[in-house]
């Protein structure tokens, strides 16, 4: 439900960029924001502040989308190497393999971003002589002929 609710704060910021060239710093900000350690407060209280909207917004979020009450304790198991990987796999961000020390406040950095790809959950592409081939290689199957379904598939 973190990664469902966090992908809505990652597609929004990709969305808000208006130059190209900014969204790779936009997107590893989010990261940093959203993945980094409770931030230590400093002499304006601006920190602490930032990570109780973060959370709050959280709460919202999965109480009105999800139905899920969200606990304080949830806080501490957040595992966020799986929900880097299902932010990673939902928006399509591709990070530089490394291990990222999610202990420090700014673990992503601009460099870390090599793209952003799309994402279809749903293609309907089909061509008839793909389907024609298809067809043709499980009739060798069927038949016993695995040299020929390799071969004519």
């Amino acid at each position: 439900m973190v990664v469902r609710a966090f992908k809505h704060i990652v597609r929004a910021v990709i969305a808000a960029v208006d130059d190209i060239n900014d969204m790779a710093q936009s997107v590893a900000s989010c990261l940093n924001i959203l993945l980094g350690p409770f931030p230590e407060e400093n002499n304006d209280g601006k920190c602490g502040e930032d990570h109780n909207l973060r959370q709050k917004w959280l709460e919202v979020f999965l109480m009105k989308r999800f139905g899920l009450a969200w606990k304080d304790e949830y806080s501490l198991d957040l595992r966020k190497y799986a929900i880097l990987r299902g932010l990673c796999h939902k928006v399509g961000l591709e990070l530089v393999t490394k291990d990222y020390d999610m202990d420090t406040p700014h673990a992503f950095r601009k460099s870390d971003i090599i793209s952003i790809v799309p994402i279809y959950k749903h293609v309907a592409c089909s061509s008839a002589d793909g389907r024609t081939l298809l067809e043709s290689s499980k009739t060798f199957l069927d038949k016993g002929k695995l040299e020929d379904a390799v071969n004519y598939g």
